[in-house]
């Protein structure tokens, strides 16, 4: 269990999360990008709750939950339930705000990519996934509105050297006040829990939200009571050790073996796209993308995945996808 947390030093977080959100009243439209994560997650509470209580005239809200379709699963469930609470609160009390649930196009899914087109899976020298299963799909959307907008992001200081550094360029330039993280797109990126430490992010989220009625206290748990876990896809091949699944397989009872199960498929694939075998040589010598035969080892492991953990991991068009685009090759002549 989390101890109590310090009541004033909390109330001192909230105070200057509301300022933040204060001065933005003269901004009509409102983009909240949602990931389901800790921080995301307070700042959604934050922004809807703003809402309830101010009433801010003029201004609208729309919730932006990039969903990449690899999401852990226990993980997915805490996102749907959070959007689903918001929904109801604006439908209840009537208020400007609009869930969005984006997600990349049918050929540009993570799967469609890899299996299909034979990308290697996501590197710090090629990191492709962010871009095409994130950041595309909610510029698509943010740009079909009002161009008078702010992201709201739960971006916070003291996270990394790197983050930090471009805080500190953001607040420099005077984009949007001492809570200004970048640039979002075309859009001023405001975090209003910029200055926050973890312990307050946590404080917040086990303690006020569930006070104020929000689903977030079990939350905690599924961190592993870890305040250093960051979430993000269960086949993430960007960290050494995935310590969020890691904390999701032992915060499951009845899910265990399924985590494990995808646990165990991310070693596959991070081995099998590692490996110069499985991967066609570029004119350079190097290896590039992999070779037909990996790609229909992995689907076929894929769908035994799936039969062994009843979940649902690619739909039936990203396969018609990818057998289309099989079917291309051969017309080619492609090097199989």
């Amino acid at each position: 269990m989390r101890p109590e947390p310090r009541t004033d030093r909390l109330d001192e977080a909230v105070g200057r999360a509301w300022e933040v959100l204060e001065g933005l009243r003269e901004t009509p439209r409102w983009l909240l990008a949602f990931s389901g994560g800790k921080d995301s997650t307070t700042v959604l509470v934050l922004a809807v709750e703003f809402l309830r209580r101010q009433r801010p005239a003029g201004v609208s809200l729309e919730i932006f939950y990039a969903d990449t379709l690899l999401e852990i699963p226990p993980m997915a469930r805490h996102a749907e339930g959070m959007l689903a609470h918001a929904e109801a609160l604006a439908e209840a009390e009537g208020l400007p705000l609009r869930v969005r649930c984006l997600r990349p196009p049918p050929d540009q899914t993570f799967w469609v990519l890899v299996l299909g087109k034979g990308y290697p899976v996501p590197s710090f020298r090629f990191r492709w996934c962010t871009d095409r299963l994130k950041v595309r799909p909610m510029r698509r959307a943010a740009e079909q509105g009002d161009p008078n907008a702010v992201m709201l992001v739960g971006v916070r200081e003291g996270e990394s050297a790197v983050r930090d550094g471009r805080l500190r360029q953001a607040c420099g330039r005077g984009e949007c006040g001492p809570a200004a993280v970048g640039k979002a797109g075309p859009f001023p990126a405001v975090s209003p829990i910029r200055e926050w430490r973890s312990c307050d992010v946590w404080d917040f989220l086990v303690f006020r939200a569930p006070q104020w009625g929000w689903p977030t206290a079990g939350l905690w748990r599924l961190y592993g009571e870890d305040e250093a876990v960051r979430y993000g896809c269960w086949l993430c091949p960007l960290v050494r050790k995935d310590r969020a699944m890691q904390a999701a397989i032992a915060a499951a009872d009845g899910e265990r073996p399924a985590l494990e199960a995808l646990a165990a498929f991310r070693e596959r694939l991070l081995e099998v796209s590692r490996d110069p075998g499985s991967r066609l040589p570029r004119p350079d010598g190097r290896p590039g993308r992999l070779r037909r035969e990996a790609r229909e080892a992995l689907l076929a492991g894929l769908r035994e995945l799936e039969e062994r953990t009843g979940l649902s991991l690619l739909s039936a068009e990203e396969e018609a996808q990818i057998r289309r685009i099989w079917e291309e090759e051969e017309r080619r002549g492609a090097d199989r």
